[in-house]
């Protein structure tokens, strides 16, 4: 709004200290710009640790999980197994029931699926007739050839049978 007359000239100072500032403050920005990048580096490469530690972590837990597994399913097949095959004391049981009076059991073994009775008997022709037809066991057979005990009326036999399935509902005496 003055006139021109009096108007104060702007006066013109050294150019170089706008300058200066201008580099001085393009230099900080850089350095901080730099710390950043610095910051944010140390950072992915601590992420990226971490990443590759759960990775392993991870990898275990995938092997446990697998030993796991196996042994469940071990131990169900072994439950199965167990399962199809009659208790001992319903073997027991059922020769109780089936053997006659005149009936000594020396050993009764069962190795895998087998059943093997020695012992001595004086009905010992007959045991295979008393111990058909059982549903915990089938085919007995004697093996070998009866042996007369001396001075006794019994003879000594081996008979031997394949175990079968469990009756439904069984216990569980193993």
């Amino acid at each position: 709004l003055l006139p021109p007359a009096l108007r104060a000239r702007p006066r013109h100072g050294p150019w170089w200290p706008p300058v200066v500032l201008l580099l001085a403050g393009l230099a900080v920005l850089g350095v901080a710009a730099e710390r950043i990048l610095d910051n944010r580096t140390q950072a992915l490469q601590a992420l990226q640790q971490q990443v590759q530690q759960q990775a392993v972590q991870a990898r275990e837990v995938a092997v446990q999980r697998q030993q796991l597994q196996s042994l469940v399913d071990g131990a169900v097949f072994f439950d199965a197994q167990r399962s199809a095959r009659p208790t001992t004391v319903e073997l027991w049981e059922e020769l109780s029931a089936r053997l006659p009076d005149g009936t000594v059991l020396e050993k009764l073994a069962i190795e895998g699926d087998q059943l093997q009775l020695i012992g001595m008997s004086d009905q010992a022709a007959g045991l295979v007739g008393a111990l058909d037809g059982s549903t915990l066991w089938s085919r007995p057979a004697l093996n070998g050839v009866l042996q007369a005990e001396p001075g006794q009326r019994l003879d000594r036999f081996t008979l031997t049978a394949t175990l079968g399935m469990a009756p439904a509902g069984g216990g569980d005496g193993r």
